[in-house]
């Protein structure tokens, strides 16, 4: 995993304290914990992101914790996927307020979108690492536009070129 994205959060956290959430590091045992739990390894960018933080929001953005009674939780978001022996399944990782969510293949390290207004999973990176860099890019950009405590919604037209290309829910 890329240390610069985790630079970019704590910078984050430092300018936008109100919307950006770090918290402490998983354990080794809360990890072990949460894959003996999902019968599934998790992905090593997924280990590598909760060794910095054991989940984060920012905005509206909800890292699932891992064992982190501070924040949703990855076990109970992905109950059903405990009794499943596909161990190709995506889990969810981040959720949001309006139901939008993000998951991640345990074997190819693959991102999906799961939008309220869509009927199936949007592949939006290959990876976990390219997918958050671009994430963190676009949610500065975000925070950005925020005045105060105030929940901003901006259309298409309003961001800037290249935003509304990428398979995202902003």
């Amino acid at each position: 995993m890329d240390n610069r994205c985790f630079d970019k959060l704590l910078e984050l956290q430092s300018s936008y304290p109100n919307q950006v959430k770090l918290y402490q590091p998983a354990s080794e045992q809360q990890i072990l914990i949460t894959e003996k739990f999902l019968n599934t390894k998790l992905h090593k960018d997924l280990i590598d992101l909760y060794l910095f933080s054991n989940g984060l929001g920012i905005i509206d953005y909800c890292f699932l914790g891992n064992g982190n009674k501070k924040i949703a939780n990855l076990i109970d978001a992905n109950f059903t996927f405990t009794n499943s022996n596909n161990f190709d399944r995506q889990i969810e990782i981040i959720g949001t307020s309006v139901d939008e969510s993000y998951f991640m293949n345990m074997n190819s390290g693959n991102i999906y979108l799961k939008a309220t207004y869509e009927e199936s999973l949007i592949h939006i990176a290959s990876n976990f690492n390219d997918f958050l860099k671009e994430f963190i890019d676009k949610l500065e950009y975000l925070l950005s536009m925020i005045t105060g405590d105030d929940i901003i919604y901006l259309d298409d037209d309003q961001l800037p070129e290249g935003f509304s290309e990428w398979k995202c829910a902003f």
